[in-house]
């Protein structure tokens, strides 16, 4: 896929491909990408969303209240494997700048909502 996407001319759709460098990502998350199949003209095109384990890793990256609520209210806890979701969010911190303060996050994450 990355090798798709790194030969795709974003910029001759208008597509902004440019956050992978901001948020958090787990390093293999294109793995756990999810097609949306919706009904548009352009035949060649396929368009993927983040998986449930890495939306809440973007998420809990940023640290903010809001983010922990709005994983809460999705109810997405209620469907995902917390032991499969603690280890994932252990090896994208492991990748990251300020693993202290990330990792702050993930426990207040834990401690409130696990």
């Amino acid at each position: 896929m990355r090798d798709y996407l790194n030969n795709f001319d974003f910029d001759m759709f208008g597509i902004n491909d440019r956050c992978a460098g901001i948020i958090m990502l787990h390093p293999d998350y294109e793995n756990r990408l999810e097609k949306i199949n919706i009904d548009y003209n352009f035949k060649f095109l396929n368009v993927f969303v983040l998986g449930d384990y890495d939306l809440i890793i973007t998420k809990i990256g940023r640290g903010t209240p809001k983010d922990f609520e709005d994983i809460t209210q999705s109810g997405v806890l209620n469907s995902i494997d917390k032991i499969k979701l603690d280890k994932l969010m252990q090896e994208a911190i492991s990748f990251q700048v300020g693993q202290e303060r990330i990792q702050g996050y993930w426990q207040t994450f834990k401690d409130r909502y696990f």
